[in-house]
């Protein structure tokens, strides 16, 4: 999806079967949100992502979590493109140790980091292409399964948001909406108490929402389609999986 003002402004979710893996570029740089699954005779990053952006100066890389069908072969990707920034979601699955971080004078990560993905990182690629990480949230915990460690970004490409939210689903995901909405009373309640990370509800808007965990029958609440407010929905989940994604109970609620 692009912007005609802008057609080198490209967002992609990579068919990788039931698995996620998506790029945004601006024309010259690119981040890429996991790297979908790896099996014995296909990897996804290696068939399929690689060659996609491999002209590309990949800004950033980020893991959601460490699930197979989001981080296969994700440390050799991570070797290959040599981003400037990679975030994760569950460091301690991913075999990429975490490295040192600087931030520059806005306050935006600027030099090469490798670093746990936490709400308020803000990265911009160019003045077309940012990323801001919504979800964990710093001090909070995100639950006790994987799929809540998930790391939810919003991208924003030529204008156009995209809200990706990795496998976050229940609980999890009744917490982020609840984080937007007690931060969002909080600033109306009190203005001059707004500090770098109040964030209001607003913050979820999207025109586009890339379902979490696949079109699961407990994520894409009516909860935050409500704040979300998308104009394209998309699931990426394989073709007759045995997980039944996307569940009938989804697709009700966003039709």
């Amino acid at each position: 999806m692009a912007d005609r003002a802008a057609p080198a402004a490209r967002f992609t979710v990579h068919d990788v079967g039931q698995g996620l893996a998506v790029t945004a570029h601006d024309g010259a740089r690119a981040w890429v949100y996991d790297t979908g699954p790896s099996y014995e005779r296909f990897s996804a990053a290696k068939n399929i992502l690689l060659p996609y952006i491999r002209s590309d100066d990949v800004h950033g890389v980020i893991i959601s979590h460490g699930d197979a069908d989001h981080s296969g072969r994700a440390a050799w990707f991570v070797e290959q493109v040599q981003p400037q920034v990679t975030l994760l979601g569950e460091p301690d699955r991913s075999r990429l140790p975490l490295a040192q971080s600087f931030r520059g004078e806005s306050g935006t990560l600027t030099a090469e980091a490798r670093r746990r993905c936490v709400e308020g990182q803000s990265l911009r690629s160019s003045s077309s292409l940012e990323a801001h990480v919504l979800w964990p949230i710093s001090g909070v915990a995100p639950g006790s399964n994987s799929n809540s460690r998930s790391c939810i970004v919003r991208f924003t490409i030529a204008g156009i948001r995209f809200l990706v939210m990795g496998d976050v689903e229940g609980k999890a995901e009744h917490a982020f909406v609840s984080h937007y909405l007690s931060q969002d009373k909080r600033a109306r309640r009190d203005v001059t108490d707004v500090g770098d990370t109040m964030v209001p509800i607003s913050a979820l808007k999207a025109d586009v929402l890339i379902a979490g965990h696949h079109g699961a029958k407990a994520a894409t609440t009516t909860a935050l389609l409500k704040h979300v407010r998308p104009q394209h929905i998309v699931f990426s989940s394989g073709f007759a999986n045995r997980f039944g994604h996307p569940s009938e109970h989804v697709l009700k609620r966003v039709s």
